[in-house]
């Protein structure tokens, strides 16, 4: 081989070698920008742990709180007037208990068929009291003469437990005159 072909050889070989060096060197950019962005992805997550470890604390702590509050509440449920000075009045979170009664289906009041219970009228009262009126039911008008008895109805009763006596009631009140 001549020196000129040896050289031409030697030329396209160091071509060669630079477009690989140039390769690399491409490679080696790429590389080191993959490795900066990794860095700072790596920055992020330590920070973003660090604000997860400052929240597992917080929270831990608020555990905590919480677990001695029911616990204390625990306390203070299990203590009843059965196991401690506590009067019977002061028994809390306690059911009311619930009736057993079923619904009859019956309407509240005085059943239909049923007689019911009243004073007897007699027929001749030991008394009898009358209760004067001073002025209209309705319009309250004072009369200026005495007013007139009506025929409204009078009751006789005998109450019990106030001996054998009858005792007549009669309402005195004011004929209202059709005008």
């Amino acid at each position: 081989m001549t020196k000129d072909e040896e050289l031409e050889q030697l030329r396209a070989e160091n071509r060669v070698l630079r477009e690989a060096l140039q390769s690399k060197d491409s490679e080696l950019d790429q590389a080191q920008q993959a490795n900066q962005d990794l860095r700072e992805g790596l920055k992020q997550a330590i920070i973003a742990i660090g604000a997860g470890h400052e929240r597992v604390n917080v929270l831990e702590g608020l555990i905590d709180a919480l677990q001695e509050r029911i616990t204390t509440l625990e306390r203070q449920r299990a203590k009843d007037s059965h196991n401690s000075s506590l009067p019977p009045s002061s028994d809390r979170f306690v059911r009311a208990p619930k009736s057993l009664r079923t619904k009859s289906g019956k309407k509240p009041g005085g059943q239909k068929g049923h007689r019911g219970h009243h004073l007897r009228q007699v027929e001749m009262p030991d008394e009898i009291l009358i209760h004067p009126v001073l002025c209209c039911e309705q319009c309250h008008h004072v009369p200026k003469k005495p007013p007139c008895l009506s025929d409204g109805r009078s009751s006789t009763c005998q109450p019990s437990g106030f001996g054998s006596e009858n005792i007549g009631w009669k309402k005195n009140s004011v004929r209202s005159v059709p005008t």
